[in-house]
């Protein structure tokens, strides 16, 4: 479902972050779309490693300083 929200149109494909479609990390979200008949999006998602995902760690330690920070938590 993440992977369709992503590609439903130019902005939704910009504005994903991809390293959100790993969310198990690399190897076993790939592992688990192979095993459960998503070869084409596993083939898709393969071409970003390791360039863009080789640090999910790093990329949610910055997306939740972006969406948490105590500037955020007063807007909302």
């Amino acid at each position: 479902m993440m992977w369709r929200a992503k590609n439903i149109n130019f902005d939704t494909a910009c504005g994903f972050d991809v390293q959100a479609l790993f969310g198990a990390g690399v190897e076993q979200t790939l592992a688990y779309l192979r095993d459960h008949d998503q070869e084409d999006i596993a083939a898709e998602l393969a071409r970003y490693v390791p360039g863009d995902v080789e640090d999910l760690d790093g990329w949610a330690k910055w997306r939740r300083g972006y969406y948490y920070t105590s500037q955020a938590q007063m807007c909302g």
